[in-house]
């Protein structure tokens, strides 16, 4: 079995109705944006989804609070 370099941490977005918002559904880990597309489709098809988008976790921007207060990323996690 070959041995994987570099795997990226994926997030999920689904919604089962088009005029709902994508909401998050989880995360999977794959050596490139194909391969995430199917480990979702298997591992998060059990519900009939209008929509299904994976995003690379490392092109998600954080975004800093508007008035003082701390986020949760900058907190630690």
């Amino acid at each position: 079995m070959p041995v994987l370099d570099h795997v990226e941490v994926y997030e999920v977005f689904a919604r089962h109705r088009r005029e709902e918002p994508l909401r998050h559904v989880g995360t999977v880990t794959a050596p490139n944006a194909e391969m995430a597309r199917l480990y979702a489709r298997v591992i998060y098809d059990e519900d009939m989804w209008d929509a299904m988008v994976v995003v690379p976790r490392s092109a998600m921007l954080p975004v800093e609070p508007r008035y003082g207060g701390s986020s949760r990323r900058s907190s630690g996690e």
